[in-house]
């Protein structure tokens, strides 16, 4: 059970990963076709503009599953300990209003 948690909470941190390169690539200006060049630098923009495409639609698969959870509690602790760590575990003991084994519990089963 404890290999499950280990790989659940690397794949929600890759959420983080995902949402930066998303909003770095939304950043990159739209890429221009009209010169015939070597072929190398218009495949890199294609790159570029399928990178963004294909971690946007993860990005949302991401937010539609994260919004499909029932338990406010559970959501909150995904979000903002888990995938932004905008919390440390005792500012998230104090928000959720618990103990530090309480909120274990609490993680594990979110």
């Amino acid at each position: 059970m404890r290999a499950e948690h280990k790989q659940a909470i690397e794949i929600l941190r890759t959420y983080g990963q995902l949402k930066n390169n998303v909003d770095k690539l939304s950043l990159i200006t739209s890429p221009r076709f009209d010169k015939i060049g070597s072929g190398s630098t218009n495949r890199d923009k294609e790159r570029v503009v399928i990178n963004y495409i294909e971690a946007n639609e993860r990005l949302n698969a991401f937010q539609n599953a994260i919004n499909k959870i029932e338990t406010e509690k559970y959501r909150f602790i995904l979000v903002h300990y888990i995938m932004n760590k905008e919390f440390r575990r005792d500012e998230m003991c104090t928000q959720l209003n618990c103990s530090r084994s309480k909120f274990n519990y609490l993680k594990n089963s979110a």
